[in-house]
């Protein structure tokens, strides 16, 4: 049983406008989820900033106080309570935007940061400039490096989704292009 050219012709071109608006769904969610992925980079390097500037100003303080009295430590936390706690909020708000399994070893180092600098400023002596807790930022903000690596080659290679389409695409085309091609000329 053979179709009627008007009618090969009329289910080739049905096929071909439900795949365009099929992509064209499709590309435009991906699109919209790598720009909400873009944002959340931005975000998550602002307050990883400020979270290790944070960190940095309390080894400063706090090597201040190191060697005094129990009233001049307790007058050091209420004096900085707010440095603090607006760290306390950034390391929560950090992890709150990580991918608990994807990015464990992160989670891992900030939730280590703080201990790990008071630990750094408690047992090494100071580098050039007295700059206490370098070791431990640098740590953190190669892990930080790590992960928003991995999250911009995402963003450009696309969402999985966007990916798969692009290859099921393509070869729809190529199959419907040698249908059409074969029904043409070889009969």
């Amino acid at each position: 049983m053979t179709f009627p050219d008007v009618a090969v012709g009329s289910i080739v071109a049905a096929m071909i406008g439900a795949l365009v608006v099929f992509l064209s769904t499709i590309i435009s969610k991906e699109q919209k989820t790598s720009e909400f992925r873009q944002v959340w980079i931005d975000e998550f390097r602002k307050d990883i900033s400020e979270f290790i500037s944070h960190g940095l100003a309390i080894t400063v303080f706090t090597s201040s106080v190191a060697n005094g009295s129990g009233s001049d430590k307790r007058g050091f936390l209420l004096q900085h309570e707010e440095t603090v706690r607006k760290m306390a909020i950034l390391q929560y708000r950090l992890v709150l935007r990580l991918n608990p399994i994807e990015h464990e070893n992160l989670i891992t180092e900030i939730r280590a940061y703080l201990p790990n600098l008071i630990n750094e400023l408690s047992t090494t002596e100071p580098l050039g400039n007295d700059v206490y807790g370098k070791i431990t930022s640098d740590r953190l903000v190669k892990q930080v490096h790590k992960t928003l690596r991995h999250e911009w080659k995402r963003v450009k290679r696309g969402e999985p989704v966007f990916y798969w389409t692009k290859r099921f695409s393509l070869t729809s085309f190529f199959m419907i292009l040698i249908f059409a091609i074969h029904h043409t000329y070889i009969k």
